[in-house]
């Protein structure tokens, strides 16, 4: 306990959710985005971060709460680039409440996500080319 107060965690920290965390964290961020970039941020919390970790505190928030997220948004149909792009917002979000004494550990390192596959490039050739 006392180790966790050297570090600057405090009480209040303990209460926080991940949804009133993101609330907050997005408000600052967003004036340091481009809109588009804002946007996208926006729509990927609400969609798939938060209905799946938005009432957990995030003081509680663990590494296999994080995989059981990824595995759960594949089970769902959502595709590997997103998935990759929910762990780029979580993990950076993670770390500026690192940086900001709220969390100790950043739950989203070394989180297993999906591999993005790249599929082999089609050269078109004469063959190939629609009869215009």
């Amino acid at each position: 306990m006392q180790n966790q107060i050297d570090q600057g965690l405090t009480f209040e920290n303990t209460k926080l959710t991940v949804e009133d965390y993101f609330s907050g964290w997005m408000k600052v961020h967003n004036t340091q985005l481009r809109h588009r970039s804002a946007v996208r941020y926006e729509q990927i919390a609400r969609d798939y971060l938060l209905p799946y970790l938005g009432k957990h505190k995030i003081t509680d928030l663990r590494l296999e709460h994080v995989e059981h997220l990824y595995q759960r948004l594949e089970q769902d149909g959502a595709s590997v680039r997103t998935i990759r792009y929910v762990h780029s917002l979580l993990h950076r979000a993670l770390e500026d409440a690192i940086r900001r004494g709220i969390v100790g550990l950043n739950a989203a390192h070394g989180a297993r996500k999906p591999k993005l596959v790249q599929k082999e490039m089609q050269i078109l050739d004469e063959i190939r080319l629609p009869n215009c």
